[in-house]
């Protein structure tokens, strides 16, 4: 079953431990810079995106990637708001 868990930027997201994909949109009139991280904000890339103002994006990967200890989503740079998909 895959469970969608609202995004709170810039903190780990414990109960995302299959991350398999994510929504988002940017939200502040602004280009975003986003991050999705293993653990902690210093830990493994899993995947990054750059939006433009107003834009939007759904990506669902084709298997889930184990992110033990979850998500954490880095704000490098802009706002977004959304969600993260964990296959559990």
């Amino acid at each position: 079953m895959i469970t969608a868990i609202a995004i709170t930027p810039d903190s780990n997201h414990t109960g995302v431990t299959d991350f398999f994909g994510f929504t988002i949109a940017e939200d502040a009139g602004a280009t975003a810079h986003i991050r999705f991280r293993k653990l902690v904000v210093t830990g493994t890339i899993l995947a990054s995106i750059k939006l433009q103002a107003g834009e939007s994006a759904m990506i669902m990967f084709p298997d889930e990637m184990e992110a033990s200890g979850g998500v954490y989503v880095q704000e490098v740079s802009g706002s977004i708001e959304g969600s993260l998909y964990d296959k559990s």
